[in-house]
């Protein structure tokens, strides 16, 4: 394994391999690559260039010709989030506090933590501390990847502003969705009773809140309600030693959003959809099936559908498979929302839909449908498989550019 770092005036190194000279030369193949920043040095590694790319600090190269390789460091300009690659921790260490130690040793072992190894805590709460006050003043905070998780920590609880989810770990690998992260808190960040009474116990008769590292608000930090006994799982860690407001730089791309509201059966969802299009949207409509049309048809998949905040959601063809880069939670008019349910009419967003599965062409308030959820980014944001009726009213629908 060949270990690059950043020299103390640069923020890249490269390695190339050549037949006869170079910057560097292997007798074998193929070789492992691993970047690290240093910790006290307040960078990190921001990804690979060259026959290497993402952020995953770890590259094997398989050298049959002339190689190059770029390793990119960047200064550490905002707060950085990540999940733990650890995910066994249990829900007995004792207190929320005890899991800040767990971040702060993983940290260290990937080199982004500071000289005196205490710059992070884990997104935990109990009944004698809350996530949100050991942050103190800390703003502004950014996965590993470099892409935005939120700004104001408060408003990330109390009006739903959250970018990204957090499914990135301290080496840059983001392991498959769905881990359980333990959390302790409720709705609102603050501990509660069902925290495995303040983590000291792993008994069955006791109950912990948890989140979902590939969800979006509030699922990401308050999503079930396991018995602590089968409470096992990884934490979020969140550094907290800047203090600069986060700005988003806006990807261009075709709007998808929500109604600003719920849509009842007989209202015309398309005609919402375009009275809540931000501003210089073009002609958009509403994202569901039909029994004769599939929500498909309004997908390009070589297209990029970005959030009215500009943030990514995917290229259309993450929509088809339902790998979303990041969640459909935020309306036309810009407002963040927690999990609502929405119109989508069948199993995926190819299928037609059904009678029974559309409320009959979204015209009757009989019967039943298919709803997705918001705070997803996998299946679950078309197809949550909880059964909804045609008589509900607090439901959304997605809104796309055509």
């Amino acid at each position: 394994m060949i270990v690059v770092e950043p020299s103390p005036d640069i923020r890249a190194a490269t390695l190339r391999h050549t037949h006869n000279a170079g910057a560097a030369a292997f007798a074998v193949s193929p070789i492992r690559l691993s970047a690290r920043a240093s910790n006290g040095s307040d960078s990190r590694f921001a990804g690979w260039g060259g026959v290497c790319s993402g952020v995953n600090r770890d590259c094997t190269v398989a050298l049959t010709s002339s190689t190059a390789v770029t390793a990119r460091f960047e200064p550490i300009d905002h707060n950085l989030v990540f999940l733990s690659s650890v995910d066994t921790y249990t829900s007995d260490l004792g207190s929320a506090v005890a899991y800040d130690g767990q971040c702060n040793q993983l940290a260290t072992a990937a080199g982004i933590n500071n000289a005196e190894g205490n710059a992070y805590i884990a997104w935990v709460s109990d009944s004698q501390s809350s996530a949100l006050s050991r942050l103190g003043t800390a703003r502004g905070f950014m996965r590993m990847d470099g892409e935005p998780v939120a700004d104001d920590p408060a408003a990330m609880l109390t009006n739903s502003q959250f970018y990204n989810p957090i499914n990135i770990d301290e080496t840059g690998t983001a392991p498959p969705g769905g881990q359980t992260v333990l959390t302790g808190m409720d709705v609102y960040g603050n501990g509660t009773q069902a925290d495995c009474n303040d983590w000291t116990t792993k008994s069955g008769t006791a109950t912990g809140f948890a989140g979902c590292d590939s969800c979006g608000p509030p699922a990401w930090y308050y999503w079930e309600i396991p018995s602590c006994s089968n409470l096992v799982g990884s934490v979020y860690c969140f550094m907290k030693t800047k203090t600069s407001a986060l700005t988003i730089t806006p990807t261009l791309g075709r709007k998808v959003f929500l109604t600003n509201g719920p849509v009842a059966i007989g209202q015309s969802a398309d005609t919402r959809c375009e009275s809540a299009k931000p501003s210089g949207t073009g002609p958009v409509a509403a994202l569901r099936a039909t029994t004769s049309t599939a929500a498909s048809t309004m997908i390009d998949p070589a297209a990029t559908y970005v959030r009215p905040d500009g943030i990514v959601v995917g290229l259309g063809a993450d929509l088809l498979a339902s790998t979303l880069k990041s969640g459909i939670w935020q309306q036309g008019n810009g407002q963040y929302v927690e999990t609502r349910a929405v119109w989508t009419g069948s199993s995926s967003p190819s299928e037609l839909g059904t009678t029974a599965n559309t409320c009959s062409d979204w015209t009757a308030n009989t019967g039943a449908m298919l709803a997705g959820d918001t705070s997803s980014v996998d299946l679950s944001w078309w197809v949550d498989h909880i059964p909804w009726t045609c008589a509900n009213t607090y439901t959304w629908s997605y809104c796309i550019e055509k």
